[in-house]
């Protein structure tokens, strides 16, 4: 098997991820390369579906627990190839994963906790999930730096508001960064904080429903923190 080069990347967007592009050398004849760096498929298999060929809708929605979207994996030796096929997750995993995100913040051992109760508190309920991904890719094999027992890792975190009615998600994904809790947690936290921060001076807006004050009203008595720069307004 052959490996793909890659290049460090690292973002914080709200709905989309970063992206990252491989490219290399090593395909065999009969084969076609995956979006996932170095890894290779027999051609007999299945094309895999492109965002492309998904018709893009404003607000479009998906319900995971109808519609067949969960891709299906055969996995032999840790070695694991799709399938092809997709199915759908049941209504309670669904719950579960809901409730095991927003855990992690109210929970006082949670990895986002701190985050959104001391660095960047917010009065409204959030939701997330902190990652940390061990990888081995070129940049770390030339860095020799893909050591059995202590792989490099990128750093990611999710998380979404509000907790019962969701607005907004923001993603945020570091490259080589290490803890997802230490590192992509906070650039998270601080983008969510000034998401509902820069809206409450929107509804202060003429015209807007109640003039702001349910937005004002919920961010009275945020201060910054030393090290913190708020959103002017």
């Amino acid at each position: 098997m052959q490996r793909a080069k890659s290049k460090p990347c690292g973002s914080a967007q709200a709905i989309s991820p970063c992206g990252c592009r491989f490219s290399g050398t090593g395909r065999r004849p009969g084969q076609r390369r995956l979006e996932e760096p170095g890894r290779w498929l027999d051609s007999q298999l299945p094309p895999r579906r492109q965002l492309s060929d998904i018709p893009l809708r404003a607000n479009a929605k998906w319900d995971i627990t109808a519609d067949p979207r969960i891709g299906t994996y055969v996995c032999e030796a840790g070695n694991c190839l799709p399938t092809g096929q997709s199915k759908t997750v049941d209504a309670s995993v669904v719950r579960n994963v809901r409730t095991g995100m927003r855990l992690a913040v109210t929970e006082t051992g949670g990895t986002l906790h701190r985050i959104f109760s001391e660095t960047y508190p917010l009065p409204i309920a959030v939701a997330g999930k902190t990652g940390t991904a061990e990888y081995c890719d070129d940049v770390a094999l030339e860095a020799n730096r893909c050591q059995f027992g202590s792989w490099p890792t990128h750093s990611w975190t999710l998380a979404f508001a509000p907790y019962e009615n969701p607005e907004v998600v923001i993603l945020a994904f570091e490259y080589n960064g290490g803890e997802g809790a230490s590192v992509a947690g906070p650039v998270v936290g601080r983008m969510m904080q000034a998401y509902f921060e820069m809206k409450s001076i929107d509804l202060r807006a003429p015209g807007a429903r109640d003039g702001g004050a349910t937005a004002r009203s919920a961010f009275r008595g945020l201060e910054a923190k030393p090290g913190q720069r708020r959103v002017a307004g």
